[in-house]
């Protein structure tokens, strides 16, 4: 049987674990808040590039269009693949999905992988991936510029299909794996012949550019979603935690309590034991 002593200590440690747990939680909780708002400014400028490069479009001669390297990409090139893992642990399955979605991409020798997020260099060395370019430990206080050059340098290079893979999620619930493909731009509209404003620079210049800008809007948004689903899964895991916690911490003290009364209960049977057996000698 376990002693008081003994059941004191796990009390104590439990107790510790608690208030572990609900500091992260706190912590995870600012983080989200921080990148979902970073996120939903992202968002909008991203809708409104779209916007722009849509106005234009219809104006653009089919023939450009066909040659253009961002919406029919030569089949020479390469393709490329943006994979954003974790910083850090304590997330749950939120790494697991993202190599188990990129499994599923048949990723190849020379394709291109660029890896966001610490952990994730390691994580594909596992399933004999090694990466493009890599970049992590920016979830928590982003360096925008070093990240904006980061993504600025994989738009440089000339791919035939550019495939980002993140976790997206809500407040409180799982995320899940996102597979969005930038390159080739999937660019639907009518054609138009009626055009009832002049274009500066050119309706072909402001795709092109406007495309550019588009993308490299989507990498920074996918950069802020998986930075939010990671202290959002973090904040989740710590809520089981601290709960588990909370309850191993009122069993173990209704163990103490037991104890500590049985103990009382002896000592008083004791002691009236021997009230009673002095009385009866004293007779």
């Amino acid at each position: 049987m376990i002693g008081l002593r003994e059941l004191k200590k796990r009390k104590k440690t439990s107790d510790l674990l608690h208030k572990f747990a609900r500091g992260m939680q706190i912590l995870s909780s600012s983080k989200m808040a921080l990148r979902e708002n970073d996120r939903k400014k992202l968002a909008q400028y991203t809708t409104e590039l779209k916007l722009l490069v849509y106005s234009a479009l219809p104006f653009v001669p089919k023939e450009e269009l066909e040659k253009s390297p961002l919406i029919n990409p030569p089949t020479t090139y390469p393709r490329a693949f943006v994979l954003f893992f974790s910083d850090m642990g304590l997330c749950g399955s939120y790494n697991e999905d993202i190599l188990e979605t990129a499994s599923k991409l048949d990723i190849k020798n020379e394709d291109y992988v660029f890896s966001v997020g610490s952990m994730g260099p390691e994580l594909l060395s596992h399933i004999g991936i090694e990466t493009d370019g890599k970049i992590g430990g920016m979830y928590s206080d982003p360096d925008i510029e070093t990240v904006s050059a980061f993504f600025i340098d994989i738009l440089a290079i000339p791919f035939r299909q550019l495939t980002m893979i993140y976790i997206q999620s809500e407040a409180g619930t799982k995320g899940h794996p996102v597979v969005e493909k930038l390159l080739p731009l999937k660019l639907h509209t009518k054609r138009s012949t009626k055009q009832i404003f002049e274009f500066i620079p050119s309706p072909l210049e402001i795709v092109n550019e406007g495309a550019k800008l588009f993308m490299f809007s989507s990498l920074l948004e996918a950069f802020h979603t998986a930075a939010f689903s990671e202290f959002n899964m973090r904040w989740i895991t710590m809520s089981r935690a601290e709960k588990q916690a909370g309850e191993m911490s009122t069993k173990l003290q209704i163990q103490i309590s037991r104890i500590r009364g049985e103990s009382i209960t002896r000592e008083l049977l004791d002691t009236i034991g021997g009230i009673i057996g002095g009385e009866r000698k004293s007779r």
